[in-house]
């Protein structure tokens, strides 16, 4: 019971710092696409998924391992952040050279090239923060982390907006997002690094070698898996025009911000949880996976049905310029991708905490092959609109793929019932939403919510016991933290500071 409500704790206190980010992200967002236009918007959304795939050759699957293996093993927290950051820096160099070397033979103009080069250098930096992240996970400590988050988002949205008044282009914004993660970036290392004794770190290869025997299976899926997920950008940027990517990366851009509550809870929380209890009773493993995908699904249905039905004012309300609303057809195929996303999300982690990540790698190769041939048919036929429904097809096969996985003993069967619920509540707000139809988008949006949530309670989507956890870890005051973990302690991380 304490797992847990540290857990509801630690979500708590990320959606919090998540509604700071997600604000400046999409105001930001917003500027970009009104001062720069569909094409600058696309050259920095090329860039971004560009730099994406290479940057998860940098990770090379080390942060789900470092954060698994930190969790089981803190007092080995020092080593893993040694040895990892040795990995990380080499591939980065060789990425980096290739990121240059792929966008000259591709033919990219010289302005595009400049930008695609300093997203490498903040690939690079944010690889490094990842890292840091990886760590604090793993100690079950976010705070760190989601104050380095904000500070990144908060830097990008200043520098960003103050330029942007002056007519900054988009070679200056992409320099923003570098100096946002190097923001980032030193505020988590002041508070590890000097909690950690690494001057007393020997070094010894065959920790090296076993580090790498064991982040291969976590490299090759975290890359087959980007490539799939990236690659719809760069295939538009060939077979279409940069204002074809910019209005299908105007609506993937909302669709990115829309992540934040997978990767808080099944990344950042269910993922450490599951790999402490693991291995000592499989009750309260199911239970960590139930309880998760409870709450995406509860949040995943009604934001799926109102990025549907509201696409196309939520496009002309953040952009405000009339080629954006090109983008329509794929955020509404995006909004039916978020979530499957979601259930993906608490499926796949799941399955990386119990070890199962050698078993996961044809899902993504499968999955990458399905996008790629759906992609050439039907980005010449529908554009942006029809990347977005190749990507939920191949969502809708992991997802199918990821459950066959998961042990019999640990399917999560009850959140059924609180799917069922929660799509009726999210039935009544689409008629409101229908009804409301030309109200203004911030009308809208409330009264769409408070339509969910007062249904959601009385169809009792939100399991009783559910409830009363909340509520029992909301009362706990700061004051009643109880003794540290013991992880804390050995790696010498003060639990006040964090």
């Amino acid at each position: 019971m304490e797992t847990l409500r540290r857990s509801v704790r630690n979500i708590l206190g990320q959606l919090g710092s998540q509604a700071v980010t997600w604000l400046a992200t999409l105001m930001l967002t917003a500027a970009l696409g009104r001062y720069l236009g569909d094409s600058g918007f696309g050259v920095l959304y090329l860039a971004l998924a560009f730099t994406g795939i290479f940057g998860v050759l940098v990770d090379f699957g080390l942060q789900p391992l470092v954060t698994r293996e930190v969790a089981r093993r803190p007092e080995l927290a020092a080593q893993y952040l040694l040895y990892a950051f040795a990995v990380k820096l080499s591939i980065w160099v060789l990425s980096f050279i290739a990121i240059v070397a792929t966008a000259q033979a591709l033919g990219y103009p010289p302005q595009t090239r400049t930008v695609l080069a300093i997203y490498g250098l903040t690939m690079g930096v944010q690889s490094v923060s990842f890292l840091f992240g990886a760590v604090f996970r793993g100690l079950e400590r976010l705070g760190p982390v989601s104050v380095a988050t904000v500070l990144e988002k908060v830097v990008n949205l200043a520098l960003g907006l103050g330029l942007l008044a002056t007519g900054a282009g988009v070679v200056t914004i992409a320099w923003v997002a570098l100096a946002g993660a190097l923001a980032g970036l030193v505020w988590q290392a002041a508070l590890l690094l000097p909690r950690l004794e690494l001057r007393r770190l020997r070094w010894e290869p065959a920790f090296a070698r076993g580090l790498l025997a064991a982040t291969a299976p976590f490299a090759v899926y975290w890359f087959l898996g980007n490539v799939y997920w990236r690659i719809d950008a760069i295939m538009i940027s060939k077979l279409a025009s940069e204002g074809a990517v910019g209005a299908y990366g105007a609506a993937y851009r909302l669709f990115d911000t829309m992540l934040f509550l997978p990767n808080i809870v099944a990344a950042s929380v269910m993922m450490p949880v599951i790999a402490r209890l693991a291995g000592t009773s499989r009750e309260p493993t199911r239970i960590a996976l139930e309880k998760g995908l409870n709450l995406l699904l509860l949040a995943g249905i009604p934001i799926a049905c109102g990025t549907v039905v509201l696409a196309s004012p939520v496009l002309d309300f953040v952009y405000g310029r009339p080629e954006f609303q090109d983008g329509t057809t794929a955020m509404q195929a995006l909004g039916v991708g978020i979530l499957v996303l979601y259930v993906n999300s608490a499926l796949g982690w799941a399955l990386l905490s119990l070890d199962m990540e050698r078993r996961l790698l044809a899902i993504p190769a499968v999955a990458l092959v399905i996008n790629v041939a759906l992609n050439l048919v039907m980005i010449p036929r529908w554009g942006g609109g029809g990347a977005a429904v190749a990507t939920v097809l191949c969502e809708l096969f992991m997802g199918a793929a990821y459950l066959r996985l998961v042990p019999r003993d640990l399917r999560p069967w009850r959140s059924l019932k609180v799917a069922f619920r929660a799509a009726g509540a999210a039935a009544g707000m689409v008629g409101v939403l229908v009804l409301l139809r030309g109200t203004a988008l911030p009308l809208l949006v409330a009264a769409g919510a408070v339509t969910y949530v007062v249904l959601a309670l009385a169809l009792r989507a939100i399991p009783a016991e559910d409830i009363a956890l909340l509520r029992r870890a909301v009362r706990r005051g700061d004051g009643e933290r109880g003794p540290a973990p013991a992880a804390v302690e050995v790696v010498g991380v003060d639990s006040a500071t964090v």
